[in-house]
C-alpha cells in the first residue's frame, strides 16, 4: 500500500503544495519536480520495475470472505506480543506471508526461525487462511500528466533513451530486416502456452485422482478379505473354546468321581489342587491362543499398509515425473518410505513409544528449532505441526544429533520446570479462595501433563511471562517488564537462573518451598 501511495504521488502531496504556495526561496517548481520524481523512482525501484515504465506496482495480498472473529484470533495467535492497534498492518503482513508461502518455502532455509512462527504450529490454520488470501487487481492509474495536473504540478522530467548518443548509435546499427515479434502475436503465443499448461495441469490432476481411486479400490478389497479372515478366525476360536470347555468338563467330572470315592483327607486335598491346576491351564491356553492369533493378524495388517504405501508412492512418483515444473501437489504428501514401517514386537512397548515421538528421519536439533522465549514455550508444549516435530517435552537424548544438543534439551527442561513452579507459586500466594486455587492448580497440572492447544499455551504465557521474566532479571515478580518479555533468547534466561541460584539462594528457596 505504501508503494502504491508513493507511485501515485499521494505521499508527496504536502511537499507539492508547499512548492507551489512558497516563494522562490523555498524551492519552487524545480524542487517540487525533483521530489516528485524521486518518490516515483523509489516506488518503482522497490517493486523491481524500470524507472521509465508507466506500470504501477501491484497491490499487496489481502483476505476475502474471512470472519472478523476468525481473523482476529489468527492475528492474536501469530502476533501475540504486538499491540491491538496494529491489527490493520498485521492483517496485511499475515496475508502476504500466507499468499507467498510457496515462494518462501523454496527460498528460506528449513532451519530459519520463520518456520517456528505460530502460523505453522497451529494445525489447519495455514490451510484455512490460504483459501481466503488473494491478490487484488491493480486499478487503472491515470497517466503521469493527468496525475500532475490533478496535483497542480508540472510533469516530472523523464529521460528518453534515444537522446543518449550511445543508445542512438546502437539503434541505428540494427539491421532493417531484423525479425521482430509484434506485440499482438507475442500475446497470442503466451495465451496459447498458458492454455496448454492449464490443460496439462488438469490432465495430471485427473491421472492422479484415477490412480488414487484404483488404490482405494484395492484397499477396500484387501479390507474385505481381512475382515473375512477375522470372521473365520473368530469361528475357529469359538470351536476351540467349545472343545476346551468339553474337555475341562470331562476332567472335572472325573475328579469329582474320584473325590467321592476318596476317604483320606490328603487325597481329597490333592484332587482339589489338580482341579485348580486344570482351570489355570485352561485359562493359560486360551490366553496363549488369543495372543498368537492377534500377532498373526497384526503382521498381516502391517503388510497391507506397506503394500498400500508402496502403490501410493509409485503413483505419486509417476505424476511428479510427468508434471515436473507444472504441478507438485501430486506427491507432496507421499514422503513416508514403506521400509520405515515395521511390525511391532511382542515385548518392545518402550521402542514403540520412542518411535511414536521420532517421526522425522533426520536428527532433531534444539538450537535450530527454539529461538526466543515464547517460541521455546510453544515448542516445548505444542511442537511444530508444519515441520512434523512433536512437543519438546517428549524428546529424548537418543534422538538428538550430539551431546551439545542433549545439554540444550536439559537446559530447556530446567527452564520450563522453573517456569511451571513459578506459576504454581504465584497461584498459591495469590489472595484467592482455596477452592479456586485448587481448581487452577489442577488446570496447570493438566496443561503440563497433557497436549494443550496453541491458544492455551499462548494465553498462559501472556498471563505469567512478564512476572516470571521480571523475577528472573531483578528478583521482583511484577508486571512492569512487558517491553522485553519474550524478546531475548531462551538460553539467556537459563543463564540468569543459574546465576540466581548462586547469588540469590533465598529467592530460589521461596520458589521451591513446600506448600505447607
Amino acid at each position: 500500500m505504501g508503494i502504491m501511495g508513493i507511485a501515485r504521488g499521494s505521499l508527496c502531496f504536502s511537499t507539492i503544495r508547499k512548492g507551489w504556495q512558497g516563494d522562490s526561496n523555498d524551492g519552487g517548481i524545480a524542487t517540487t519536480q525533483c521530489e516528485y520524481d524521486a518518490a516515483s523512482n523509489l516506488a518503482k525501484s522497490s517493486s523491481g520495475l524500470p524507472l521509465h515504465s508507466e506500470i504501477v506496482p501491484p497491490l499487496p495480498p489481502k483476505f476475502r470472505g474471512v470472519d472478523e472473529k476468525t481473523l482476529q484470533i489468527a492475528i492474536e495467535t501469530c502476533f501475540p506480543t504486538l499491540p491491538k492497534h496494529m491489527a490493520g498492518i498485521l492483517e496485511h503482513c499475515l496475508a502476504s506471508i500466507v499468499y507467498h508461502f510457496n515462494y518462501l518455502s523454496l527460498r528460506l532455509d528449513p532451519c530459519h526461525p520463520f518456520w517456528s512462527s505460530a502460523l505453522f504450529l497451529e494445525r489447519g490454520l495455514l490451510e484455512k487462511l490460504k483459501e481466503k488470501a488473494f491478490l487484488p487487481q491493480t486499478p487503472e492509474v491515470p497517466r503521469v500528466n493527468n496525475v500532475c495536473a490533478q496535483s497542480q504540478a508540472p510533469p516530472p522530467p523523464v529521460e528518453v533513451p534515444c537522446d543518449d548518443p550511445s543508445n542512438r548509435n546502437s539503434l541505428d546499427n540494427v539491421p532493417k530486416d531484423a525479425a521482430l515479434v509484434p506485440e499482438p502475436e507475442l500475446s497470442v503465443q503466451l495465451k496459447s502456452l498458458e492454455k496448454k499448461i492449464d490443460e496439462q495441469r488438469v490432465e495430471l490432476k485427473r491421472m492422479y485422482r484415477l490412480g488414487i481411486d484404483e488404490v482405494m479400490k484395492e484397499l477396500n478389497t484387501m479390507h474385505e478379505q481381512y475382515m473375512q479372515k477375522m470372521q473365520s478366525m473368530q469361528q475357529q476360536m469359538k470351536q476351540m473354546d467349545q472343545q476346551v470347555s468339553c474337555l475341562f468338563n470331562q476332567i472335572n467330572t472325573t475328579l469329582e468321581n474320584r473325590e467321592g470315592q476318596a476317604v483320606n483327607p490328603e487325597e481329597q486335598e490333592q484332587l482339589q489342587r489338580q482341579r485348580q491346576n486344570v482351570g489355570f491351564q485352561h485359562l493359560f491356553q486360551q490366553q496363549q491362543e488369543m495372543q498368537r492369533m492377534f500377532l498373526e493378524n497384526n503382521q498381516q495388517h502391517w503388510q497391507i499398509q506397506k503394500q498400500i504405501l508402496q502403490k501410493l508412492q509409485q503413483k505419486g512418483q509417476q505424476g511428479k515425473g510427468k508434471g515436473r515444473g507444472h504441478e507438485q501437489g501430486g506427491s507432496a504428501g507421499l514422503s513416508v518410505e514403506p521400509s520405515e514401517l515395521s511390525a511391532p514386537s511382542q515385548d518392545s512397548e518402550e521402542s514403540q513409544d520412542e518411535s511414536s515421538v521420532n517421526v522425522r528421519s533426520e536428527p532433531m536439533k534444539v538450537s535450530d528449532e527454539a529461538g526466543v522465549m515464547m517460541n521455546a514455550w510453544t515448542l516445548w508444549h505444542c511442537g511444530n505441526h508444519h515441520k512434523s516435530l512433536p512437543p519438546m517435552k517428549n524428546w529424548k537424548a537418543a534422538q538428538l544429533s550430539s551431546r551439545a544438543e542433549s545439554r540444550r534439551l536439559s537446559d530447556m527442561r530446567y527452564l520450563m520446570k522453573n517456569f511451571h513452579q513459578f506459576i504454581k507459586r504465584s497461584i498459591l500466594d495469590s489472595p484467592l479462595h482455596e477452592f479456586t486455587k485448587s481448581l487452577e492448580l489442577d488446570q496447570l497440572k493438566a496443561f503440563i501433563d497433557g497436549a494443550p492447544s496453541l491458544q492455551e499455551a499462548n494465553a498462559l504465557f501472556k498471563k505469567h511471562s512478564d512476572r516470571f521474566l521480571s523475577w528472573t532479571e531483578r528478583g521482583e515478580a511484577n508486571e512492569s517488564y512487558s517491553e522485553r518479555s519474550g524478546q531475548l533468547s531462551w538460553i539467556t534466561y537459563v543463564k540468569k537462573l543459574r546465576v540466581k541460584e548462586k547469588t540469590s539462594p533465598q529467592e530460589m528457596e521461596w520458589l521451591w518451598k513446600s506448600e505447607g
